[in-house]
């Protein structure tokens, strides 16, 4: 390089000793002392130049590093989001069970007894008493003793057996019952395996007089056994059991009462009795069995006067509630057809609306619960078949599997599930995959 008008160290001539004499000689002093000004070129930049070049290499280089750190920081950050995500992802399914609706408006028959073809009916039954009070007008004091028929079992012996009049029975409650007369009964009678005891009937009658001595086959009372023959073998191979309420006991003022007091305190007992027993009866209803509404009789025991204050009467009724229940999937099947049931098959089905459902009783003058005879009855009303769906089943297999793949495991479903009613979603977004955590799966059946 070559400063401006400034001549190089090289375009300087060199002077031989003769001219520097010479010149030396023509010069004064201050001439001879004066020096060419030369100036040093660098061969490199120098130091602060050297600097401004490589700051640029410098900052770059930053960037540089600045930028891959950034990219590594947002590749963690979304590795970890996605990592956590995946671990609190969730998946949820609404699932719609198919539903049959019925319309049930038809006659049945049905027997207490299982029989080929037929729905059966089970009996159960509940008993209670209600007093009330009328006026009343008092009467002499009444003493009498209550009377009744039982019929006595021989299971004791081939031979026949001789009781005589007056034989004392009792039951559980300790009470007391004579024989009215003398009986004899029947030897037992073989029978395969088992023994067919001989029996009689015979009347009895209280020991003593008094309203507590009154039971009818609506209490729940033990069998009769012979108070002679207790801690003998005899004791527990005799007996005897109701044929026919033992009434009449009472012992005190008999008091009257007007006739249209008394049918109206019958009215009344009759209707609390309903009601105080309907709520217990219902109370009785197994567990896979329904209690129609109408499919109930009642038998009420007469109207019972007594009572010690003076002008007043206390008026008692018992009663016994006999409900016809079914058990609810026989019913079920029974009215909605079995093919209609079958289509739910192997998962099975509820009934909802079923128990909406009327009886009525068509034939109330031969149908007898007691007996198990035959039971005709028209049937009204609608309900529904609603196809049970195995959520822990489902849950399980749809685990971990991808959501397009959920389609697969509901369809294997199809008899109670309705695939184009049902749906599915997960959580975040963009999941893929249910959670293999069954826990994280939510399954909510519609309609419940």
């Amino acid at each position: 390089m070559v400063p401006g008008n400034r001549r190089s160290i090289r375009e300087v001539p060199l002077e031989s000793k003769a001219q520097r004499a010479h010149n030396s000689d023509r010069t004064g002093p201050s001439e001879r002392e004066t020096d060419i000004p030369i100036h040093r070129i660098h061969l490199t930049p120098p130091p602060d130049r050297k600097k401004r070049v490589e700051r640029p290499d410098r900052n770059h280089n930053r960037r540089r590093i600045w930028l891959a750190l950034a990219v590594i920081v947002v590749l963690v950050i979304a590795t970890a989001a996605f990592a956590t995500s995946s671990s609190l992802a969730k998946a949820s399914f609404t699932i719609t069970p198919n539903i049959l609706p019925v319309q049930a408006d038809s006659t049945i028959v049905a027997t207490g007894t299982s029989t080929p073809g037929y729905l059966t009916y089970t009996v159960i039954q509940v008993s209670g008493t209600a007093t009330t009070s009328a006026l009343s007008v008092d009467g002499p004091y009444v003493s009498t003793k209550a009377t009744g028929k039982i019929r006595l079992y021989n299971a004791y012996s081939a031979s026949s057996q001789r009781l005589i009049a007056g034989t004392r029975l009792t039951d559980d409650s300790g009470l007391i019952y004579r024989l009215t007369g003398s009986v004899v009964i029947p030897g037992y009678k073989a029978s395969g395996k088992d023994n067919i005891p001989g029996t009689i009937t015979a009347a009895v009658i209280a020991d003593q007089p008094g309203t507590d001595y009154n039971v009818s086959g609506r209490d729940n009372i033990s069998d009769f056994k012979i108070v002679a023959w207790k801690g003998t073998p005899k004791y527990d191979y005799f007996y005897g059991r109701l044929v026919s309420d033992i009434t009449g006991g009472f012992a005190g003022i008999r008091k009257t009462v007007s006739k249209n007091d008394l049918a109206s305190a019958d009215a009344k007992l009759r209707s609390d009795l309903a009601s105080s027993l309907g709520a217990k009866l219902v109370l009785e209803v197994p567990t896979g069995y329904i209690l129609l509404s109408g499919a109930t009789t009642s038998s009420f025991g007469p109207a019972v006067v007594g009572g010690t204050v003076s002008g007043k009467a206390d008026i008692s009724m018992e009663s016994t509630l006999y409900g016809i229940i079914f058990k609810t999937s026989d019913l079920a099947e029974k009215l909605s057809g079995n093919k209609a049931v079958e289509g739910f098959s192997p998962y099975g089905y509820t009934a909802p609306g079923l128990d909406d459902v009327s009886l009525t009783i068509t034939n109330p003058s031969t149908f007898s619960p007691a007996k198990g005879n035959s039971l005709i009855a028209k049937v009204a009303g609608n309900f529904d078949l609603v196809g049970t769906v195995p959520v822990n089943e489902i849950r399980s297999k749809l685990a971990g599997i991808s959501l397009s793949d959920t389609r697969k495991v509901l369809a294997s479903y199809a008899s109670v599930v309705d695939l184009n009613q049902s749906s599915g979603e997960l959580f975040p977004a963009w999941a893929s995959t249910v959670p293999k955590d069954p826990s994280r799966i939510s399954i909510k059946i519609n309609g419940k």
